[in-house]
This record gives structure tokens, C-alpha cells and sequence, in this order.
């Protein structure tokens, strides 16, 4: 008797009573405040243009004082000169070397027998020298040439002694004093890329609430380049990119400079980028394109009964995807292959496993299935249906790198429109050959995308060339 009764308990367990199979989700990791890692180190181009108020310095300083001359006789009367700068420095390209060009006027006066003319005599001072990089990250104007041009090669003769004076002026006084000054002055070249690192280690914001940043680690300086108007001297930028969609709070001191090693590296080469960006998507952003994808799925026949999924949702957990999928339905079968068994079905499934790139997409590996209730009954459908549902849900657990792949370039692009150095518009070429997503991981309440771009990023001005044509 009390083994019938056993029995009879145990079939009214079994057959339907309402009662419904509910399912509980582990937890997930908690999403995380601060920003995403930044990935390993590559390299951009930057260019730094010098003009005539950087490199002007020494032939400003050695023509900027007045001079005054003149001569009184009884017999032949007086005249007088006044020697003076006559407007800016200009700066010229010729092959290899930098030339610089002050303009010198002097105003003079000639008196003869009670007869007064004023006179000007108008002169040219260049300097031509080859800019060169040194091994202590110096910038130097070496072997100077400089040439002298008084008056327009018709001097009238009653100008004479002015023309003459003026050019005297500049081979003996002007002259010497430039070529001192450049022979010992040599200007440290840091200062000219500080404002440009400074600049790019900021955080540039993005549509929406996204952001990116490059921060900069270390800067090789080339051989400067000349080119009419002034320098252009190249770098290759060690950075270590990242972009965040949506933007995480920014860490104490996170808008400190940045302190970048700054190398001279005078056989500095430039090929093509390879640029690693991490970019990463909260899971919270990715959830509602899955859900719509499931949610449009028909439901899924399975022995006795049919499921559908009402929603799902996605998360990380040490290092894997967490996909969390609601389900409704029914499941049957027969218990000792004689007794039908249906029960209802509303709680959830939790299916996770490591991130893998699959093609076009980001694609679960190794997926689990993970059923929890209170009810044993639960061990029904994961026995039935377990491979059924873990394939269902793999299947649609797909996410497409379409996107990943947009917002890294929308970044680029977006930081090329809106970069800025010191309140001036900086002007940024990108040249793109590839964009591909190499890995991805799950962090943090984050997918984290590894973006390879290969192409050409430059900073401040056009690719160094390796030959400038003459002007």
C-alpha cells in the first residue's frame, strides 16, 4: 500500500497541474566605470610646420638695430643715413637649404651748396642653411651662405654715398653678427610638438555620447623638410588608441598632460599604418538589435510543445558572452515511455561561452546551457530539448562587426573634422586601405572590438615625401 502511494504522489508530480517550470539566471559581472584598456601600441604620423616667427629669430635679432651715419665738410656740404628694418622675414625653399631674406631700408639726405635731396636706398639680406636634426634633439641652420643686395643695380650718382654706406652697413656690421649667431645658436625642437601632443592625448567626443582617445606614448622626430614658407618636420607617433560607445566617466588627473618621450631619430622612415582601436560597445546597446531578432523568429517546435523567446538580454561573465533568453511555452513527453507529460514553461535560459571573430560576425564558441529551478521536473526539458535550445539561441547570438567596424570609422572621420591645436583647426588626412576587426572580448559589461586599420594617418599636413621638387 505505502508503495502505491509512492507512486501515485509521484505521477500526480508529473502530470499537469499548472504549476510552472521557473528558471533562474547567474549573475552577471558588474559593468564596469572606468574607461576601456588601451590596446598595445602603433604608430601615426605627425607634422610640425615651422614659419618665419619660429625660425626668423636670429636674422630679426641681428638687423633689428637702427644704425645712423653721416659726414659734414665746409667745402662739399653734409649728408647724412639712417639705417633701418624695412618689413618681415620671408622664408624660401632652395633644394636642400632654407633661406631667409630681411628687407633693410636707409633714408639718407645729401646737401650741396645749400641744395638739399632726400634719398632712399633699399638693400636684401638672405641667409640660405641647411636645417639638420641633431643627435641631442636640436634643430640647427648649419653652413650658412648669406648674400647681399643693396639698391636695384642703378644707383644714381648723387645716391652713391648712400648705396655705398648702406652696403658697407652689411658686410661689416650685419653680416658678422649673423654668421656668429649662427654658428652657435641651436633651438631644442620639443617645444614646437607640445601643443600638438597636448592636444591629442584629450578625449574628442563623438555623435552621441561616444568618445575616443589616442594617447600618445612616444614621438621619433625626423629630418626636417624644406618647402616654401618654412620647415616641415615629420614624427612618428606611438599611440595607443581606444573609442567607447557609450563614453565611461573619465579617471581622476585623466586630462593631466601627457608625458611623451620625445626622440630624435634622424634616419626616421615613414611606411603604412597599422593602427589597432579598441572599441568598445556597452552589451546594454547590443541587446536591443538581438532582441528584435529573436523576437521575430517563430516559435520553436520541440517534443509536446513549442517555446518562443520573449526577450533576451546580454551581459559578460568572467570573460565569456552571457546571452539570457526568456522563454514561454510547453514541453512534453512521457514518463516510463507510457505516462504524457506536459508542463509549462516560463522562466529562462542562460547560454554563455567565449568570444570568437566568425566571419562577418561575433559568434559564440563552445556554448553552455545553464538550467536552474526548484522544481526537478526541470530535468525533463533540459534532457529533451538541451541541444535543441542551445543551438536556437547560438544561432541568433550573433552580433554583426557592421557596426563596430562604422563607429571606428565615423571616429576617424569625426576626429579629422573637429581637431584643434590651441584654438587653430589641425588638418588630418586619413587614407584608409583596410578596416578589419581582428579579435574581441568581453569585459566588464562590454564587448571590446579590436579594429585593425591599415592606411595613413597624418596630422598636421600631408605625407612626408622623400624628395621635395626645386622650387
Amino acid at each position: 500500500m505505502k508503495h502505491a502511494v509512492r507512486w501515485l504522489l509521484l505521477l500526480a508530480a508529473l502530470l499537469p497541474t499548472g504549476c510552472a517550470i521557473h528558471l533562474r539566471a547567474p549573475e552577471a559581472d558588474p559593468v564596469g566605470a572606468a574607461p576601456v584598456a588601451a590596446p598595445a601600441a602603433t604608430t601615426i604620423v605627425t607634422v610640425v610646420r615651422l614659419g618665419p616667427a619660429e625660425l626668423g629669430g636670429l636674422l630679426d635679432a641681428a638687423t633689428a638695430e637702427p644704425a645712423r651715419y653721416g659726414q659734414q665738410s665746409a667745402i662739399v656740404g653734409q649728408w647724412s643715413l639712417e639705417v633701418s628694418r624695412a618689413g618681415q622675414t620671408s622664408v624660401r625653399g632652395q633644394d636642400d637649404r632654407l633661406c631667409l631674406a630681411a628687407p633693410l631700408q636707409g633714408k639718407g639726405s645729401i646737401e650741396v651748396f645749400g641744395r638739399r635731396l632726400d634719398r632712399r636706398v633699399d638693400a636684401r639680406i638672405e641667409v640660405c642653411a641647411r636645417p639638420l636634426l641633431l643627435a641631442n634633439g636640436k634643430l640647427r641652420l648649419a653652413d650658412p651662405r648669406i648674400g647681399v643686395r643693396v639698391g636695384d643695380g642703378r644707383v644714381e650718382l648723387s645716391s652713391k654715398i648712400l648705396a655705398d654706406t648702406l652696403g658697407k652697413h652689411v658686410r661689416d656690421v650685419v653680416r658678422p653678427k649673423i654668421e656668429a649667431a649662427y654658428e652657435a645658436a641651436s633651438w631644442p625642437i620639443a617645444p614646437h610638438f607640445t601643443p600638438l601632443l597636448e592636444a591629442l592625448d584629450r578625449r574628442f567626443a563623438l555623435e552621441g555620447d561616444g568618445c575616443a582617445r589616442l594617447r600618445p606614448q612616444r614621438l621619433e622626430v625626423g629630418q626636417p623638410m624644406v618647402e616654401d614658407g618654412g620647415l616641415r618636420i615629420p614624427a612618428a607617433l606611438t599611440v595607443r588608441p581606444t573609442l567607447e560607445l557609450p563614453c565611461a566617466p573619465a579617471p581622476p588627473r585623466a586630462d593631466a598632460p601627457a608625458k611623451v618621450a620625445i626622440v630624435p631619430s634622424p634616419d626616421l622612415r615613414f611606411g603604412t599604418t597599422t593602427l589597432r582601436v579598441h572599441v568598445a560597445l556597452s552589451t546594454a546597446r547590443l541587446t536591443a538589435s538581438l532582441r528584435e531578432t529573436l523576437r521575430a523568429r517563430p516559435p520553436v517546435a520541440v517534443e509536446g510543445g513549442a517555446l518562443r523567446f520573449d526577450d533576451v538580454s546580454l551581459a559578460t561573465a568572467a570573460g565569456n558572452l552571457r546571452v539570457v533568453a526568456k522563454v514561454r511555452g510547453k514541453v512534453g513527453g512521457r514518463w516510463l515511455g507510457l505516462v504524457p507529460v506536459q508542463r509549462a514553461v516560463d522562466g529562462e535560459v542562460v547560454i554563455w561561452g567565449p568570444l570568437q571573430v566568425s566571419g562577418e560576425a561575433v559568434a559564440l564558441t563552445t556554448p553552455q546551457l545553464l538550467l536552474h529551478s526548484d522544481d526537478d521536473v526541470t530535468r525533463i526539458a533540459a534532457a529533451l530539448q538541451r541541444e535543441r535550445l542551445v543551438s536556437e539561441v547560438e544561432k541568433h547570438a550573433r552580433l554583426p562587426l557592421g557596426p563596430a567596424l562604422q563607429h571606428a570609422r565615423k571616429a576617424l572621420a569625426a576626429w579629422g573634422r573637429t581637431f584643434r591645436v590651441a584654438g587653430v583647426a589641425m588638418p588630418v588626412r586619413i587614407d584608409e586601405r583596410s578596416l578589419r576587426v581582428e579579435a574581441v572580448r568581453a569585459e566588464a559589461g562590454r564587448l571590446v572590438a579590436v579594429i585593425v586599420f591599415v592606411g595613413h594617418v597624418v596630422v598636421g599636413a600631408e605625407a612626408p615625401r622623400a624628395a621635395l621638387p626645386r622650387p
